[in-house]
């Protein structure tokens, strides 16, 4: 994304959330447009979790294991761009999503 893209991109006023989980479709342009969706007053900022990476598996012929990129690596990049911290952590090994599952689902059940 040029400059001059970047300053005729038309953000959307209806978008209220950003949610950060894995992709493998991630470029500068899309770094650059949620940095500025992150930018806008009261935009919030999810994220699933904070892994660094994950296994691919053992590679045949080389010791260890090699490891891809995960939403950690994506996250820091954004933080950085956005100055902006997510305000809710949902997944691992955070509570949000078991508190919110047990509140909706589980309310009633007696142990």
């Amino acid at each position: 994304m040029t400059p001059d893209e970047f300053l005729r991109f038309e953000v959307d006023k209806e978008v209220k959330a950003v949610v950060l989980g894995i992709t493998k479709q991630f470029d500068h342009a899309k770094l650059s447009i949620l940095s500025l969706y992150l930018q806008q007053p009261g935009v919030k900022f999810f994220v699933t979790n904070e892994d660094r990476v994950y296994s691919a598996g053992r590679n045949r012929g080389l010791c260890g294991t090699r490891f891809i990129p995960d939403i950690g690596c994506l996250l820091k990049s954004i933080e950085t761009a956005s100055g902006c911290a997510p305000a809710i952590r949902i997944g691992k090994p955070e509570v949000y999503a078991f508190q919110a599952i047990l509140r909706d689902h589980f309310q009633n059940e007696s142990p």
